[in-house]
């Protein structure tokens, strides 16, 4: 970043000896430059050709740079010691007398002797403002010179509201500076350039009084409508604070009791309120503020950018919003009431409704059921023959009972209607057995799903009996038993039933007798034949219809006679102030688009008549400003305030304000091998450290403002970037300066309030706790002119000290005379 030098400068300032190097100092007065330096010189072919009046005895010191390690830019001021010549006219002091220097700018320029002034002209080194220029006798005049920053120092950010500009101006934000947004503000608090005159009651108001004061009447007058708690006054005659005549609950409002302090609003049609001092590019949505509540009033107010085509008319230039009227919200309060209202109720109901039905019902529907069912198959036979059931074929055979074993008087019987067993119970058989055998007709129904064979007998045996049905046991106890086997699908054609007692096994005493036979056929067929299965046959239909006739209808009427009255009265105690908040603030969501953070940074430097505006070192690409001014502060204070929030310095040179990117690491474009020698032989170097105080090794970087609120303390960040969040090298290096110096903090320097993203947040925290965790090297030295080309912010190499890297923080210019050598003097921060 040092000065570009043409060939023929950059020669002359490498040369040991044989240099003539001489300063001069050029300034508009009137529409004559005025030339003077130390020596009588002519410079042709440059600015048309000057002379330089040979006027200054001594130069002084010219600085510019930084007053302390965190980065503020400074105005710097120089005096000039100057000779005047009374043996003409047209002296220093005639010039000064007679033309205004303040108003024009004036610099001090190094050239060399031997150059052309055409190819290498003088070089500008410094720009700035004659502050002041006392004359202590009439030959000795003392230009005090304050270098070109004085004209940021001097221009302030932003229009305060006033009265006189803003007769209906909220007396609250009289004063305020309206807000200049930079990017995207949510929230941002509007102010009220005409929200009608807004007073109080010195004394409490009665309902029906129609002559009273207000606290201050000096902006009301006849004709106009004010607004107590919830109800609208119009004034008919004020004198001063005194309204004596007066129409109370107007427009449809209630009387009511107003208390001391009540607030009295001057109605207006609508509420102006400004956002921004600048047309903005967007706003979104608008909020009042009630209370503590934030209530979305997007829907009914009206809003002007400031662009074209979204102007009010008499704002022109800013964005507005327009409401309605004030803003209120309901509230539930506790209120007091007594209640003395009686209800005398002699009302009565008389009925004389009759209902009428001539409604009647024909039916002829009739139902036609030509279903059938038919009878499943049954098969029955007995043992006798003449029993048999179905056909007469059923025929049985066999012995009545055989028996062996030892009791001789064992007897049997043949009753006759079935197979019989029979013995004395007192007696022992053993291998005991009776067989028969029963034969059924050829079987020709449906085909059988299952068959049963079934038996029915009475009978049994004292031990060791048993009833065999077709060689299945079926047991020989109970009486009239009977028992059912499945013997398949097939119908047999006879069957076999003994009575019986295993080999070694002795029954004693037992019989079987009345025995009947048959079989059971399940089946799925149908037919008419009682002996087929079970089916359904035929149909059920519905024929004909029903219909209504006749009609149903009301007659008769009812009537209410008697009435009710009310007595007693309800009395209401309490504040009812307090049932209506009036909104206090108008919050708006806004965006002023700028490309990135140096745009911003022009558009106020621009504001200040700085044309020209350069950012050196890129920043980031997510680094952005969102943020508002709302402090009435110089320019400078601004443009160095937004540079500490984007990691950079910021000075003005030559005409051009500059926002300089801090790196991690210092980058050299010089080395300085040695030091000027003063008188005494010492080296002209004096090392001290960076203060105690810009130590920093705890951090809580506050950002992303709340502008809602008009406090600026820690609770109006919705941020915070914290040290605690660090680790790695950089947490060593905290906790190793914690260790070495305490905890050491700075909060005032970073509550960004041009700053929303965390990702830049961190960026910022991180950079500034790694530069200023550690005390640093300061040198200051003097140098000759060789060096001129350095200037602020540059990185050198301090040979002198061991090839130590340094940034040049201040650059101290101090022309040499015919007593002096020009010497540049830095200061440099290792």
């Amino acid at each position: 970043m040092s000065r570009t030098l043409t060939p023929g400068f950059a020669a002359e300032l490498a040369k040991k000896t044989g240099t003539k190097p001489v300063w001069f100092l050029g300034a508009q007065l009137g529409t004559t430059t005025l030339y003077i330096g130390d020596n009588e010189l002519t410079i042709p072919s440059w600015q048309g050709g000057i002379t330089v009046k040979p006027w200054v005895k001594d130069w002084g010191e010219v600085r510019e740079g930084i007053d302390n390690s965190l980065g503020e830019f400074k105005v710097s001021e120089y005096s000039i010691s100057c000779l005047n010549d009374t043996s003409i006219t047209e002296n220093l002091v005639y010039y000064l007398t007679n033309f205004r220097p303040e108003k024009n700018t004036v610099s001090l320029y190094l050239w060399f002797l031997d150059l052309d002034p055409v190819t290498d002209p003088p070089l500008e080194i410094s720009r700035g403002y004659i502050k002041n220029y006392p004359c202590p006798d009439d030959y000795n005049v003392t230009l005090q010179i304050q270098d070109e920053t004085l004209k940021l120092e001097r221009h302030y950010v932003g229009a305060k509201v006033s009265l006189a500009d803003y007769p209906g101006a909220d007396p609250d934000d009289v004063g305020r500076v309206i807000p200049i947004p930079f990017g995207t503000v949510k929230k941002l608090r509007a102010l009220a350039l005409d929200a009608g005159y807004k007073t109080s009651l010195p004394a409490i108001l009665q309902p029906g009084v129609t002559n009273f004061n207000v606290s201050d009447g000096e902006r009301l007058s006849a004709g106009k409508v004010i607004t107590i708690d919830e109800e609208d006054i119009y004034i008919i005659n004020i004198s001063e604070d005194n309204i004596t005549n007066c129409t109370r609950g107007y427009n449809g409002t209630l009387e009511a009791k107003h208390l001391r302090g009540a607030v009295v609003w001057e109605k207006k049609d609508i509420f102006v309120y400004v956002v921004s001092d600048k047309p903005l590019d967007s706003m979104g949505k608008v909020y009042g503020r009630v209370g503590d509540a934030e209530v979305d009033i997007t829907s009914i107010v009206t809003r002007y950018t400031g662009q074209p085509g979204s102007v009010l008319t008499g704002y022109e230039g800013k964005a507005v919003v327009t409401v309605p009227g004030y803003i209120t919200v309901q509230q539930a309060v506790d209120l007091l009431v007594s209640d003395g209202i009686g209800v005398n109720d002699a009302i009565a109901i008389v009925d004389g409704i009759a209902v009428n039905d001539t409604i009647s019902v024909y039916d002829t529907i009739a139902v036609s059921d030509t279903i059938g069912v038919s009878q499943g198959y049954h098969g029955h036979a007995v043992s006798s023959p003449s029993a048999a059931y179905y056909g007469n074929g059923a025929s049985h055979s066999g012995s009545n009972a055989s028996f062996s074993g030892s009791d001789a008087n064992l007897r049997d019987q043949n009753t006759g209607t079935g197979l019989t067993a029979n013995f004395n119970g007192s007696q022992t058989i053993q291998s005991f057995s009776a067989t028969m055998t029963v034969t059924f007709p050829a079987y020709s129904g449906p085909t059988p799903q299952s068959v049963y064979l079934c038996v029915n007998y009475r009978g049994g045996f004292n031990s060791g009996g048993y009833i065999r049905l077709n060689g299945v046991d079926i047991g020989a106890e109970g009486s009239n038993v009977t028992k059912k086997i499945n013997v398949g699908t097939s119908v047999p054609s006879s069957i076999a039933l003994s009575c019986y007692s295993p080999g070694a096994q002795y029954v004693q005493g037992g019989y079987l007798v009345g025995t009947e036979i048959w079989y059971e056929v399940q089946s799925n067929a149908t037919s008419s034949d009682p002996a087929a299965g079970v089916a359904k046959t035929g149909s059920a239909s519905k024929s004909g219809s029903a219909s209504k006739s006749g009609s149903a209808s009301k007659s008769g009427t009812t009537s209410r006679s008697g009435a009710a009255t009310k007595t007693g009265t309800v009395a209401l105690y309490g504040n009812s102030v307090a049932n209506t908040l009036v909104g206090d603030a108008i919050l708006v969501d806004v965006t002023r688009s700028f490309a990135d953070c140096d745009a911003a940074m022009q558009s106020i430097a621009s504001d200040a008549g700085v044309a020209s505006f350069q950012g050196i070192g890129s920043l980031p690409g997510y680094y952005a400003f969102n943020g508002a001014i709302t402090e009435y502060k110089p320019a400078l204070y601004w443009l160095n305030y937004l540079a500490f929030q984007c990691r950079s310095r910021f000075r003005m040179h030559l005409g051009t304000a500059q926002r300089i990117y801090r790196p991690d690491t210092i980058t050299p474009v010089e080395t300085l091998p040695t030091v000027v020698l003063r008188q005494d032989g010492k080296r002209a170097l004096y090392r001290d450290q960076t203060p105690y105080s810009d130590i920093i090794n705890k951090m809580n970087l506050l950002y992303d403002r709340d502008y809602s609120q008009q406090t600026r303390d820690e609770g109006s960040y919705r941020g915070n970037s914290k040290d605690s969040s660090v680790n790695g090298t950089l947490r060593q290096l905290l906790d190793a300066s914690i260790a070495d110096y305490g905890l050491c903090e700075r909060p005032e320097l970073f509550r960004f309030d041009f700053v929303s993203d965390p990702t830049m947040a961190d960026h910022l925290r991180d950079f500034y706790l790694s530069y200023y965790h550690y005390r640093h090297w300061t040198d200051v030295f003097e140098e000759y002119w060789i060096y001129a080309d350095l200037e602020f912010a540059d990185g050198v190499t301090l040979g002198f000290l061991g090839n130590r890297a340094a940034e040049i923080l201040e650059t101290r210019y101090r022309p040499g005379n015919r007593d002096n050598l020009d010497i540049i003097g830095f200061v440099a921060v290792e």
